[in-house]
């Protein structure tokens, strides 16, 4: 096969059937990962919380996946990925809003009690505190 027309650098892992379908566009995907995320939750942690209502706020499907399964929760997140991650893993959970950016998410929770589940890295436009609960 000749050259392909178009290179494109992924850096977040794709499936092997886009690639495929792109090579036959004459499209080559070099996917080379920017960041890897581990996941670490602590399961005392989570238990309680899981095990009584409460509203959760989520701004990435990694910390979805951290927490697993919710309880009897209300949840606000970041629309796309996040929330399909949310349907996926916390399907009894009630989506109370989505927002397309930290900051207008932060808007719709503002003077909220809620639990941010969280990575180590912050939203830029992120305006409340990022840890356990944000004040009444």
């Amino acid at each position: 096969m000749s050259d392909p027309d178009i290179r494109v650098l992924s850096t977040r892992p794709l499936s092997a059937a886009l690639i495929e379908n792109a090579r036959s566009k004459g499209i080559a995907i070099d996917v080379i990962p920017f960041i890897v995320t581990t996941t670490v939750a602590d399961e005392q942690l989570l238990r309680p919380l899981k095990e009584r209502p409460l509203t959760a706020v989520f701004t990435s499907a990694n910390a979805v996946g951290a927490v697993g399964e919710g309880g009897d929760w209300k949840v606000y997140c970041l629309s796309g990925a996040t929330r399909r991650a949310v349907e996926e893993s916390l399907g009894s959970a009630v989506i109370a809003g989505t927002a397309d950016s930290a900051s207008q998410l932060a808007e719709l929770i503002a003077e909220k009690e809620v639990y941010f589940f969280a990575g180590t890295s912050e939203e830029k436009s992120c305006r409340l505190p990022c840890a356990g609960r944000a004040p009444m």
